[in-house]
Formats: C-alpha cells, sequence, structure tokens
C-alpha cells in the first residue's frame, strides 16, 4: 500500500499482505464425486466418515492429508462387492455350499431324490445373492404306498403303508361254504411301490351219503348245491322210486332229514312204505291146475282144495304122497306138483277065495291086462269079465 510513481522527498514506506488460498477438497467414491468443500491452505481435514453400500465393503479413503495442500485435493475411494455364502440342508444336513457375490444371481441346485420319499422343494429361495450368508432348505416327506388287495382276481380292499414299514396284512376275508387259500406272500418292509396281494377262495365240497335200503353211496358236492338233480340220478338207478327186492317193493316216502341244500356232511337215509311182494303159487294134479294163488313172500303156501287124486292104471292103485317139491316159505313163483305112492293092484273081491288060492296068470290082451285065475277071467282090478 502507499504506493508512488516516484520517489517522494521523504522516506517512503511501501507496504503490503498475504491472504491465505482456499483450495477445493473433493471425495470420490468409485470415481464419482460424492461430496467436496473448501478448505484454507493447510487447514486441518477432518475427513467424512467412509460411506456404506449393501453387500459392498468400503476400502477406506485414498490419498488422505491431515492438512490441506496448496492445492485442490481429491480424497477418492472404492467399494469391494461383498462374498456371502451359500448352503444347502436337507433334513437339517448341509448337503453342499458355495461363496457368490452380493446380487448374483442363484441358480438353484437339482432338487434331491431319495427311494421312498418325496422332496418338499427348496425354502427360504431368492432370485439373487443377499448381503448375508444364505441357507435354502429343504425336506423330505416318506411316501405312502398302496397294498393292493384282490380275491379271485377282483379288488377287494387296500391299506396305505408308509415306505420301510412293516407289513401287517389285512385279516383274512370269510365266505360262507368256502376255503380262503391266504394272502400272497409280500415283502416284510413295504417297498417304494403300490403293491398287489392277491387270495382266492374255493368251495367247499361235502360227503353227501345216501342210504336206499341196503344200497349207499357217497358224493363229493359243492357247498350250496341243491339236491333235487342227485335224488333223479338215484331214482333212476333203480327205476324210479320204488326200490323192488325178493322181498319188498319199497315206495319213497320222503328222506330223513329232509333234503336242503348242500352246507355240510351229512348222510340221508331213504323212508320208504313196505309192501311184500307177492308171488302166484300154483298147484297142479298132472295136467290140471288144482289151485293158483297169490302169497305173500316168506309166507308158507297151503293148500286148502280138495286131496288130489290119481286114476289106477289098470296096474297100480295111486295114493296122494304129498307135493313137489317140498312146500316152503315163499320167495318166488312156484309152481307144486301133486305126487303119488303106487301101489301093485291084486285080485278084487269077485275073486272066489278058493280061486284065490291058485295061481294067477297075467296076460295082455288088446293092451289091457287081464288075470286068468281057476279058470275065469279077471281084469286087473279083480272084476270077473267071464
Amino acid at each position: 500500500q502507499n504506493v508512488m510513481t516516484n520517489m517522494p522527498a521523504a522516506d517512503l514506506v511501501i507496504s503490503g499482505e498475504f491472504t491465505i488460498n482456499t483450495y477445493r477438497l473433493s471425495y470420490l467414491v468409485d470415481g464419482i464425486e460424492v461430496a467436496s468443500d473448501s478448505l484454507d491452505y493447510n487447514a486441518p481435514i477432518v475427513l467424512l466418515d467412509e460411506p456404506t453400500k449393501l453387500g459392498y465393503t468400503f476400502g477406506g479413503w485414498q490419498n488422505v492429508m491431515t492438512n490441506m495442500p496448496a492445492a485442490d485435493l481429491v480424497i477418492s475411494g472404492e467399494f469391494a462387492i461383498n462374498t456371502y455364502r451359500l448352503s444347502y440342508l436337507v433334513d437339517g444336513i448341509e448337503v453342499t455350499s458355495d461363496s457368490l457375490d452380493y446380487n448374483a444371481p442363484i441358480v438353484l441346485l437339482d432338487e434331491p431324490t431319495k427311494l421312498g420319499y418325496t422332496f418338499g422343494g427348496w425354502q427360504n429361495v431368492m432370485t439373487n445373492m443377499p448381503a448375508a450368508d444364505l441357507v435354502i432348505s429343504g425336506e423330505f416327506t416318506i411316501n405312502t404306498y398302496r397294498v393292493n388287495y384282490y380275491v379271485n382276481g377282483e379288488f377287494y380292499a387296500y391299506d396305505s403303508i408308509q415306505y420301510n414299514a412293516a407289513i401287517e396284512l389285512l385279516a383274512a376275508p370269510s365266505l360262507e361254504g368256502y376255503t380262503f387259500s391266504g394272502w400272497s406272500e409280500v415283502p416284510e418292509l413295504m417297498p417304494a411301490e403300490d403293491i398287489a396281494v392277491n387270495g382266492s377262495f374255493s368251495i367247499n365240497m361235502y360227503n353227501v351219503t345216501f342210504i336206499v335200503g341196503e344200497w349207499s353211496d357217497t358224493y363229493q358236492l359243492p357247498h350250496g348245491m341243491e339236491l333235487t338233480d342227485v335224488e333223479q340220478q338215484i331214482f333212476a338207478l333203480f327205476g324210479g322210486n320204488q326200490l323192488i327186492t325178493d322181498s319188498c317193493i319199497y315206495t319213497f316216502d320222503s328222506w330223513s332229514p329232509a333234503l336242503a341244500p348242500v352246507t355240510a356232511d351229512v348222510t340221508y337215509t331213504a323212508q320208504y312204505s313196505i309192501e311184500w311182494r307177492k308171488y302166484l303159487i300154483t298147484f297142479v294134479n298132472g295136467n290140471d291146475t288144482l289151485l293158483t294163488d297169490s302169497v305173500a313172500y316168506g309166507q308158507i303156501p297151503v293148500y286148502e282144495g280138495e286131496e288130489p287124486t290119481k286114476e289106477s292104471d289098470g296096474q297100480y292103485n295111486y295114493t296122494f304122497n304129498g307135493w313137489s317139491p317140498e312146500i316152503v316159505a315163499v320167495n318166488g313163483d312156484a309152481t307144486y306138483e301133486a305126487t303119488f305112492s303106487q301101489e301093485e293092484i291084486g285080485p278084487g273081491t269077485d275073486i272066489e277065495h278058493s280061486e284065490m288060492e291058485e295061481p294067477a296068470v297075467k296076460f295082455i290082451k288088446e293092451n289091457v291086462i287081464y288075470i286068468r285065475r281057476g279058470g275065469k277071467l279077471y281084469t286087473i282090478q279083480g272084476h270077473l269079465v267071464q
């Protein structure tokens, strides 16, 4: 100050003063100015608080000075992207892990498989990696499979059993008159699939015995069978509903017990009304029929007619001597023939006593027998001829 062009006629004092410079202080983060200030030269620099950024870590300020230099000053810093841990848990157990930068796209791990189980899908899934460690988890649920029961090829029932659980078969079904085969074999533990169990009913066979008089036979017949046809077959064996023996005629009345559909072993006995058979009994005398009668089996025939006779034949007299064959209890048609004993004919009453002591001479004339005694001629019966 007090500057003159020419020196005055006196001592001259010329004076001046310094003014401090102000310089620009700027902050760059990742190359972008985030703040600025004007500071005097050599002024103390109070650093800006370090910035923060989700998913990144600030690397600190660079080109830092304690005091403001005699120039503009740029203080810079950069963020480094953070890496976080991505882990996968299945049923609470870590199966794999990876490190991913913040916001990196997450490509999910393929869903795991496990025999007999179904994976429920991943939980806590994100599209991009967050600014923290990430646990993606999933769980298996045990599968339930069907045990399908079939009886005689037809669906009967089903049961649901968890994989690897013990298989307890359903109680065997029952059906009146049938026998169940039992269920087919199955694994002890439930496999990872539906299974079929088979069983079948077989109809029960029973011994059905029929007794007809002294005849009997046993049939193997199925449960529930009606016996009408069998009854007719039995009647056919005997030519109808009558049973004829040598002794009797049996006419069918009923069965004991009454016929019913087959449900168990059983014996049926035919109940008959009985009629003794009658047979033709004939009594004959030579060519003559003396008596015919119908006599019941087992009865002894009786001849109540006149005693049979047989004329003398000139040589013999005949006396009834019974029947041939001998009469016995009736067991069939029979013919009884009269039999006679014979007695040789001697001289009759026409021959005088004195003549009977004389020798007699027999002779045949014209097929007739004569006796000559004492000069007289007699018939074989002892009648005087001349």
